[in-house]
């Protein structure tokens, strides 16, 4: 676009006459976004940077990693700003967590970057929430990290009972049906078994690398 057409667009675009992204009046090409309920996936060998479709909303990440030595994968904005980090463990890795995406005043960064350190293959898929695995209020046992979908018509008052064996942390999340952080159900190291109530829960991160039980009650 020239410099006069340039200057013509941006008062077009200040008066509302004409409607266009600030970076496609620069000249520049305007990210693209993923559409909602769209996967993304990505694999490599390494450390590696990877561009993602911007995503705003609440997602899941399921990674993958078969190598011995330390893997840690870093979302990030597209301007290489930090937003958290998803996976950080030794050796070989699977798992599911969310990506906490534009539910707060605090989490309204968008995701554009994966920076993935490894010596080994990795895989990441981006999966919309409701792709989270649904729990049918039975118990409920795993190992590693998962993100699940409460049960149905589950009162805030009903009894959620969590175990775990393992060396690692252990740490139970509840999130709302948006991916919005709720509270923190525990949060301890090593073998553990406790009680607390589901509350508002929508979805429940489970996060550790020993093997866990839900029970609802």
């Amino acid at each position: 676009m020239s410099k006069v057409l340039k200057i013509v667009a941006a008062f077009l675009v200040a008066v509302g006459i004409l409607n266009l992204p600030a970076d496609a009046i620069a000249g520049q090409s305007p990210a693209v976004k993923a559409p909602k309920n769209s996967s993304q996936t990505f694999s490599g060998s390494g450390d590696d940077v990877v561009s993602v479709k911007i995503v705003s909303e609440s997602v899941l990440v399921t990674m993958t990693h078969d190598g011995e030595s330390n893997f840690a994968v870093t979302s990030k904005t597209r301007d290489d700003g930090y937003i958290d980090l998803l996976a950080n463990e030794i050796g070989p890795y699977s798992g599911t967590v969310i990506q906490e995406l534009g539910t707060s005043v605090f989490t309204k960064k968008k995701l554009g970057l994966f920076e993935v350190s490894a010596d080994g293959n990795w895989t990441i898929v981006i999966k919309p929430l409701t792709k989270a695995q649904k729990w049918n209020g039975k118990p409920l046992s795993g190992s590693g990290d998962l993100v699940v979908q409460v049960p149905a018509k589950t009162k805030p008052g009903s009894k959620l009972l969590m175990s775990h064996v393992g060396e690692s942390n252990f740490a139970v999340t509840t999130y709302s049906v948006k991916g919005g952080y709720l509270d923190l159900k525990a949060n301890e190291i090593g073998d553990y078994s406790g009680k607390s109530t589901f509350g508002k829960a929508y979805y429940i991160a489970i996060e550790t690398q020993g093997d866990w039980t839900l029970k609802k009650k």
